[in-house]
This record gives structure tokens, C-alpha cells and sequence, in this order.
């Protein structure tokens, strides 16, 4: 201490924090009869006590976060497990503000005869199993049930006999009801994994359960006030779809009256072209083309077709202005 600097005693405070309650605690036993002494003495130590606890906690919570960053780079990034009608990947892992709240290998008991030994993960709202494939890990779905387990409403139980090893972990929410058997490697580890399962459902965020809650709680008859809102909805885009091809099919005729106006200024032979006050004929008897009935909705888009391909053929000069008679059709 005598060839330390200010710097380097400033740090010594923060160094080994354990040697603190050490220190108080004989201090606190030769107080003698000060109250006022012990007073100060015994909240110093307190507070050291409640410091240490927070230091562990933020440290195993700081390892936790490194554990569940390295088990997410060893998922295989094309691996998925089914959670509720949708996809589970990777990803899924680091949403939510999602922790790390227990991890260990464990067999998934199948069968009589079907065992697997997996890798069991159990986050902040969810519980997933994991198959080690050569160092990397994909998502693990058991036969005819999924992949991931929500912790709302799961119930943890041991199982009586088998070497004191096995549990029962039971989905009791009523959308999805299952029941898996694991067993642990080691008899003295059973209540390690009860307590820390436990442990995690207990402290699942209340939100998570609330939503849950929310989603089962919508009814039949608001699921098809939904459908029906969304038909609705469906019919009146449709209806604008329509009048805008009304528009452009009147537009069209424009544009062909036009196109028969400057055929009727150079052509030789006539034909009445409506309102515009010039007689021409066109090779086929084609006549004035009828663009708004055609973008009109009908039952047989075949017969609509060909009546196109029929104008196009005839009339290859305007082919321009018919084929996007085509694309109002359709």
C-alpha cells in the first residue's frame, strides 16, 4: 500500500468484496456495548451481504447470456421445430428478451423401446429439446407431438420408481395437452431439474401468460365476424379493381376511335366507324371493338380469349392498344 498510487488504491475497494464480511463480522462481536457502534456496524455488513448477492447474480446471468449465445451459433440454421402452427428456428431463441434458465441432457422416453438422448433447453417462457449431430445441435421433435413446450400452466412431477430418475413434464393448457417422460443420467440430480423447471414456470413473465390466455379466449362467432370482415373487404377491392378497368377499357375506345379515324384518312375503301363522321372498310369486317363489355365480369374466360386472339389476328396494326384487352380480361 505504501508504493501504491491514488489510481491504483482507488481499485482496491472494488477487489475481492469477499474479504468485506470477514472483516466486518469480528469488528461486529468486540463492538462491545456501543449501540450506536453495532448499529453502523451491522448495517455495513448488510449492505456488503446484499452487494456480494447482486455481484453472483449478475455474474451467473452474465454466464447464462454467453451459455445461450453458444448454444444459438451450434444450431443448425436450417433446423425448426413446430410451436403453436408455425415455425420455431433459431432466431426464435434470441427474441422476447428470452434467458437462459436451465440447460442439461436428459433421455426422452418414447416408448418401451424408444429412447433418445437430447439436450434440454428451458428459456424464459418456453421449453425446447435439442439432438447433438456431430457438435452441432438441431431441433428435436418428438413422434406426434411438437417440438417446444410453453412453461405457462406446466406441471413438473417425478415419477415414481424408475431408479428415482424419471419426471414427467404435463402441458396443462387445454389448446395443447401433452405429457413427455424424461429420465436424468443421475439419481441425485432428479430435484436439481424439478427445482430449476420450477423454478423457470414460476417466473415466467405474466404477459406471456396473459396473450396465451387472450388468444384461446377468441370465439367461434368472432373468428367468423373476422372472416366475414375480411370477404367484405375482399369484395370492395374487387369492385374498385373493376371500375378501374372500366376506366381503362374506356380509354381504349378512345384510342382505337382515334387509330380508325387516321385509317379512315389514308385508307381507299369505307366503313362506319362510330361517331366519327368517316366511312372506311377494314380487311376481315372488323368492327368497332367493344372494350367495356369485354373488362365486364364473365363465366367463360375461354370463349373471352379466343374473341381476343380473333381481334388480334385480324387486325395486327393495333396490336398494341388490343393486347392489353388481354390483361384487363384476366
Amino acid at each position: 500500500m505504501e508504493r501504491q498510487g491514488v489510481p491504483e488504491c482507488v481499485l482496491f475497494v472494488a477487489q475481492r468484496l469477499t474479504k468485506y464480511p470477514l472483516l466486518l463480522e469480528p469488528l461486529l462481536k468486540t463492538a462491545g456495548d456501543d449501540a450506536n457502534e453495532r448499529e453502523l456496524l451491522q448495517k455495513a455488513l448488510c449492505g456488503v451481504k446484499e452487494i456480494l448477492v447482486d455481484v453472483d447474480n449478475q455474474v451467473a446471468a452474465k454466464e447464462r447470456e454467453d451459455r445461450k449465445l453458444e448454444i444459438y451459433h451450434r444450431i443448425d440454421a436450417k433446423s425448426f421445430a413446430n410451436f403453436r402452427g408455425r415455425k420455431f428456428k433459431k432466431s426464435d431463441i434470441l427474441q422476447g428478451n428470452r434467458s437462459l434458465m436451465f440447460e442439461g441432457v436428459a433421455t426422452l422416453m418414447q416408448g418401451r423401446s424408444k429412447m433418445q438422448t437430447l439436450f434440454v433447453v428451458v428459456l424464459t417462457d418456453v421449453l425446447f429439446f435439442l439432438h447433438d449431430n456431430n457438435n452441432k445441435y438441431t431441433f428435436y421433435t418428438p413422434d406426434n407431438k411438437t417440438g417446444v413446450v410453453s412453461l405457462v400452466k406446466l406441471l413438473v412431477r417425478e415419477k415414481a420408481g424408475a431408479e428415482g430418475r424419471g419426471l414427467y413434464l404435463i402441458c396443462s393448457g387445454p389448446s395443447e395437452p401433452e405429457m413427455f417422460e424424461l429420465r436424468v443420467h443421475r439419481p441425485k440430480d432428479i430435484h436439481v431439474w424439478i427445482q430449476a423447471i420450477r423454478a423457470a414456470v414460476q417466473n415466467c413473465p405474466e404477459d406471456v401468460e396473459e396473450a396465451e390466455a387472450g388468444a384461446l379466449a377468441v370465439s367461434a362467432e368472432e373468428r367468423q365476424r373476422q372472416l366475414e370482415a375480411r370477404h367484405e373487404n375482399i369484395r370492395l377491392i374487387t369492385e374498385a379493381l373493376r371500375a378501374k378497368d372500366k376506366e381503362h377499357a374506356t380509354l381504349l375506345e378512345d384510342k382505337m376511335m382515334l387509330h380508325m379515324k387516321m385509317v379512315g384518312h389514308t385508307g381507299s375503301s369505307t366503313l362506319d366507324v362510330p361517331n366519327t363522321g368517316i366511312n372506311t372498310v377494314f380487311p376481315g369486317g372488323l368492327v368497332f371493338p367493344d372494350y367495356v363489355r369485354l373488362s365486364a365480369p364473365s363465366a367463360d374466360t375461354h370463349a373471352l380469349w379466343q374473341e381476343v386472339c380473333r381481334v388480334v389476328k385480324v387486325y395486327c396494326p393495333l396490336y398494341p392498344s388490343i393486347i392489353l384487352l388481354y390483361f384487363i380480361a384476366i
